[in-house]
């Protein structure tokens, strides 16, 4: 596996660059999809030799290092929102989280999430729509 260093934290832009949102399988095509791929083939949570391991540990602490600058110059209280991965889009824990990171938002605190679906998915979209004038989210009808 050959990661290139980071020269900073990647950007919305170039982890979905490649992404055809007129494809079920369209996010297959991002830079975030090859990555998980290329860490599932060398092993995943296991690398398959040491090399990798440590090619792995320098692209990690590259980005630690990026992100302990990002935050430094960001200036803003972090707030971090956690959570299961079974919340659904329509659900009512949904929606609540996706309003309290919204309205967090709005007060300045800088939302940071694990990024997996569910409950940290509602605190992204909440964000998205920190600058909106409205934000309606309902439960879907079936």
């Amino acid at each position: 596996m050959r990661l290139k260093s980071a020269e900073g934290l990647y950007t919305s832009a170039q982890l979905l660059e490649g992404f055809n949102p007129f494809d079920r399988l369209g996010f297959t095509l991002t830079r975030d999809f090859a990555v998980f791929r290329q860490f599932s083939k060398d092993g995943g949570p296991v690398p398959a030799s040491l090399e990798i391991r440590k090619a792995q540990a320098d692209h990690d602490t590259d980005l630690a290092d990026a992100l302990k600058r990002f935050l430094g110059e960001v200036r803003r209280p972090l707030l971090g929102i956690m959570g299961g991965h079974a919340a659904k889009r329509g659900g009512q824990a949904f929606a609540d989280i996706a309003h309290l990171a919204r309205t967090l938002s709005e007060e300045g605190y800088l939302i940071v999430t694990g990024g997996g679906p569910g409950i940290m998915e509602a605190a992204h979209l909440g964000v998205a729509f920190s600058k909106k004038t409205t934000l309606r989210i309902s439960k879907r009808r079936s």
